[in-house]
């Protein structure tokens, strides 16, 4: 895998509809507060938001915000952008 060992593989199926639930997923739970605190917390947002024109900038910049690292912003990314919500 290209993740660090103590990275979860990418999961696949449906996305969670919560983006706590999501963040647990993709071994990212360390953020979770950090989004609900911003009421970041629809999965559909935020793959609305990516999906659109300019999105994935976007939403990268919203991420590094947050404090997400680039390695975690782009796991994100690839979530977002290659499963659709359950």
């Amino acid at each position: 895998s290209l993740f660090s060992p103590s990275m979860p593989s990418m999961p696949e199926g449906p996305l969670p509809p919560s983006v706590p639930a999501m963040l647990e997923e993709l071994g990212l739970s360390k953020y979770c507060r950090r989004f609900v605190d911003e009421d970041m917390t629809d999965s559909a947002m935020l793959l609305a938001m990516a999906r659109m024109p300019g999105g994935h900038a976007e939403v990268r910049a919203i991420l590094k915000e947050l404090g997400l690292s680039v390695g975690h912003r782009e796991r994100l990314l690839l979530a977002l952008s290659t499963r659709q919500l359950g």
